[in-house]
């Protein structure tokens, strides 16, 4: 393994610090490109990365439509933000069809092999390993969304895909930072150092980024669909791969393969339709959350941040529907999940009802009991209720892991952007705010150490796309933790989605061809039967609150979609300990949340930790579209060919 001394490390993080200025173009943003309605050429795309972006203005400056579009920016950004998604992963999509007024959900996360109990696993000690990859979607779905939804060939919408890992592209300077963070563990991978590192040391910015075997692959698939994946030399060494790494998946594994199409889940909140992912995807929590926020009333004129009484009803909700998701949601092809009774408007006031206004009840989050969502509908609750010792065994390990589990060891560095690099402040920094009466939190060891699931970072991307004429797409996809499995194969990067299923949720338990429970939750809105907008964001089990307080943001409080996506945010579930609010949040209100019996923990002002949301939508008037990218992921928005450059958070 390569180490660096302490100086060297230190020249290296001021180097990419000191050109965060110079590279703001090619940071996190939102490109929206933009032209009349009319004439079936135009639209906005929310990306994660500029040259994504792109890659879906190439579809549309051509006539694809919204699916052709973002099909085409999953494929680029699988290259051009490696850490976060790609081929060797998997994601879900959902599609809205204007003039067939059709909406379908294309469910490509990826799959547990035939026989999973070959092999033993560790979740905390393995997750870095061939032993957490599951059969990965990301080729199959989306190559089945393109043949059944769009209209340009393969070849064409995954060109610039192939151009950008075969010709390379500059590293920008968040790849750079978390190449950085990663050092160790990608040093200790020849494949990977091959890649990502340059005579030993991480890429820094600006550097070029190129990936032949990769751009390889991609042109099989480019040529032959599928099977140019799934099948053939790519497959064969996939197997060869996982198998040499101790873990399980057999060429019939990967033939076997097939994205699910089902319903999306439907509701309303305030009148306005929300359409969104189903199980095992997390739509019916999220649906859930908003037919209970339906029953607040806010005290604040301006934003619920502004309101203690406002963030504590909204915590209360949060902490039971993650209640019920840890208990329900699981894989439907499986098990029985009582999504109607889920989200029910009369089980949504049953939960409400629950909720004491003035204290946090009960103190302790883990003490947040399930309610019975099965009598609202004719199915049986899930599962039964878990015997004592799963019940220990959850305490033990968080059971909403999903997507990108933290590491305990980056708190110990303080450039980490991905933890505490907020405002010049490192993790030493945070604010540690126990609730009145509550009992400080046990340290060991050389100081205190954060939970390992505390402060996961972002390592999942979304999309969202609308073209001229109506169609919408919105689209999460990850590879699990940052890198995945750490495990690369023919130019793949493989995913870690093995540590998505749960040992202490019954429902969400592995089992051969069985999907993981996952928090990624891709919606849609409509207004009086009009597209209204897309939008979706990563940050593992964040995604699912953070997506229901933008919709409050711009439903509630009638902010449009850019400060609704910046505006501050909180979170807390079942599974944490802390209330995590970011610190523009006046102190006051965190006083009185601490009264109330919350355990508060203030993070950034504006924290990763919070997801990055992307949105896209229509102008109020109907008459173009606009778009935002969150600024927690550093950004900067184009409309109509004018940038509005924005400075980097904490810089």
């Amino acid at each position: 393994m390569m180490y660096l001394s302490g100086g060297r490390q230190q020249k290296l993080r001021g180097r990419v610090r000191r050109t965060a200025w110079a590279g703001l173009l090619f940071l996190v943003f939102v490109f929206v490109w933009s032209t009349a309605l009319a004439g079936g050429v135009g639209g906005v795309a929310a990306t994660a990365h500029p040259l994504a972006t792109e890659a879906a203005n190439e579809m549309l400056s051509r006539g694809g439509n919204a699916v052709d579009a973002a099909v085409a920016a999953a494929f680029a950004i699988g290259v051009v933000e490696p850490d976060g998604s790609g081929i060797g992963g998997g994601g879900g999509m959902l599609v809205y069809l204007h003039d067939r007024r059709q909406t379908v959900y294309i469910n490509y996360y990826p799959q547990a092999p035939q026989d999973p109990g070959s092999i033993s696993f560790s979740a905390r000690q393995e997750r870095d390993t061939a032993k957490s990859a599951l059969v990965p979607g990301t080729v199959a779905g989306l190559c089945q969304a393109l043949r059944d939804y769009g209209t340009l060939p393969l070849s064409v919408v995954m060109a610039p895909a192939i151009r950008y890992a075969g010709e390379g592209f500059p590293v920008d300077p968040t790849l750079a930072g978390l190449l950085l963070d990663n050092m160790e563990a990608i040093a200790a991978r020849p494949p990977l150092a091959e890649i990502f590192m340059s005579s030993g040391f991480p890429k820094m910015e600006g550097e070029l980024l190129q990936q032949p075997e990769l751009a390889h692959v991609l042109e099989l698939v480019a040529a032959q669909g599928p099977d140019g994946f799934y099948k053939g030399e790519t497959a064969a060494r996939l197997v060869a791969g996982v198998t040499e790494g101790g873990g399980v998946m057999t060429l019939a594994d990967l033939a076997a393969f097939q994205p699910t199409m089902s319903e999306p889940l439907r509701g309303t909140y305030r009148g306005v339709e929300v359409v969104t992912a189903p199980a095992p995807h997390s739509g019916a929590t999220l649906l859930e959350s908003l037919n209970m926020l339906e029953h607040v009333e806010f005290e604040s004129k301006d934003h619920f941040t502004s309101s203690a009484r406002d963030i504590h009803l909204m915590a209360e909700v949060f902490r039971r529907t993650y209640a019920d998701r840890s208990q329900y949601l699981g894989d439907p092809r499986f098990m029985d999940v009582p999504a109607d009774g889920l989200v029910a408007k009369a089980y949504a006031a049953e939960r409400f009802a629950e909720i004491n206004p003035y204290r946090a009840e009960p103190r302790a989050n883990k003490d947040v009991p399930y309610g019975s969502p099965g009598k609202y509908e004719n199915l049986a609750p899930a599962s039964a209720a878990p015997t004592a010792a799963a019940r220990q065994d959850r305490l033990r390990w968080d059971d909403d892991r999903d997507e990108d589990p933290g590491s305990a060891r980056q708190a110990d560095d303080p450039f980490d952007r991905w933890n505490r690099r907020k405002d010049g402040k490192s993790e030493k920094d945070v604010k540690e705010s126990p609730a009145q009466g509550a009992a400080p939190k046990r340290e060991t060891g050389e100081g205190r150490k954060i939970d390992d699931d505390d402060f996961d970072g972002g390592s999942t991307t979304h999309l969202s796309v609308i073209d001229a004429d109506s169609n919408m797409v919105s689209l999460t996809q990850t590879l699990g933790n940052f890198f995945g499995s750490k495990t690369m194969v023919n130019g793949i990067l493989l995913n870690n989605a093995r540590v998505n299923f749960s040992t202490a949720s019954p429902a969400n338990l592995i089992g051969p061809n069985k999907r993981p429970r996952s928090s990624i939750t891709p919606t849609l809105a409509f207004r009086d039967g009009r597209p209204l907008m897309s939008l979706g964001s990563p940050g593992a089990g964040r995604i699912i609150a953070t997506v229901a307080q933008v919709m409050v943001n711009i439903i509630d409080f009638g902010m449009d979609v850019e400060a609704a996506n910046q505006a501050p945010r909180f979170f807390c579930q079942k599974f944490d300990e802390h209330l995590f609010i970011e610190s523009r949040v006046a102190a006051g209100v965190v006083d009185e949340l601490k009264r109330q019996g919350h355990n508060v923990r203030v993070l950034g002002d504006m924290d990763l930790y919070f997801g990055g949301v992307q949105i896209a939508a229509f102008k109020e008037d109907g008459t173009g579209f606009v778009g935002s990218a969150d600024k927690r992921r550093g950004g900067s928005a184009s409309v109509l060919g004018v940038d509005i450059l924005e400075p980097v958070p904490g810089d």
